[in-house]
């Protein structure tokens, strides 16, 4: 359960009764989502909701001693529906969020963009002219299929507001483009398996479960899209700004370093080479 989520949860619905200012991101709103929406719904309804309320209740007493157990129910109600009680849908707890981040919350459902290769053929997909951003007109079709899976139907002058939003927020150096670094913030991948990896010393275990999870086709080998994904990862982690340009040299620079059979592939020995070297980056 993500306890630490859930406390910093606990904490924002508790702001108006004790002053105390948190900062709650759309990414600590969606770990408590995920693991309560069970049936990935987008609500939480009868054991879903009550196992919700519960565990909250809990953390209340045990965390916040000071804060009596009844003020949690009267918390979540200004969050729901009055014509639906009982449940609680993500659109309407989303107002614990700033406006950056319930845009966010937004684009995170529907995207759902769960690792560094399908972020990766996103980008390449929508970057047409390969030059390493996507202008305002790139960022409208993208936002145009991204949103075509929304039950709510989106007009032009919607996929122009969002746009005018995500440059607004996310482009860093106000060029009026979305570089790559600025798309990763925009849509995060979920499962950066490398962010908690500790590369110091790596047992054949975990070894296996990074190649595992590379390795998408179980070909036995990393390539194209799936190194693609790992250059990636090893940037995110590394640092904050860089380009697509600067992504290619480095996907270049380790196929040159560590592809020991020069195949283009990565096989487990040279991953395993490859990140105790990159513990030093």
């Amino acid at each position: 359960m993500p306890k630490e989520a859930l406390v910093k949860t606990l904490e924002k619905l508790l702001e108006p009764v004790s002053g105390k200012s948190v900062y709650l991101t759309a990414n600590d709103l969606l770990a408590v989502w995920d693991f309560f929406d069970i049936d990935h719904d987008g609500v939480l309804l009868a054991e879903e909701y009550e196992l919700f309320v519960r565990i909250l209740g809990e953390i209340l007493k045990t965390v916040f001693p000071n804060y009596g157990r009844t003020l949690l129910p009267d918390l979540i109600t200004a969050a729901i529906n009055p014509g639906l009680p009982y449940q609680i849908g993500i659109d309407e707890i989303s107002h614990l969020l700033n406006e950056e981040e319930r845009f966010l919350l937004v684009f995170r459902k529907l995207s759902n963009i769960q690792s560094s290769f399908d972020f990766m053929k996103v980008w390449r997909e929508f970057d047409t002219d390969g030059n390493g951003i996507l202008d305002r007109k790139e960022l409208q079709t993208f936002l145009s299929k991204l949103l075509s899976k929304s039950t709510v139907p989106v007009t032009h002058e919607k996929i122009e507001e969002f746009a005018s939003l995500i440059l607004k927020f996310f482009d860093v150096n106000s060029d009026g483009q979305l570089q790559i670094c600025e798309m990763s913030k925009l849509l995060p991948t979920k499962n950066n398996i490398l962010a908690n990896t500790t590369l110091k010393e790596i047992s054949e275990a975990e070894l296996d479960r990074i190649f595992d999870f590379y390795d998408q086709d179980h070909s036995g080998v990393i390539e194209n899209e799936e190194f693609e994904g790992l250059v990636k990862d090893l940037l995110d982690s590394a640092k904050k700004n860089y380009d697509t340009k600067e992504l290619d040299e480095f996907k270049d620079i380790l196929l040159k370093q560590w592809d020991e059979n020069s195949d283009g592939k990565i096989s487990k020995s040279e991953l395993k080479l490859l990140l105790l070297h990159s513990r030093s980056m």
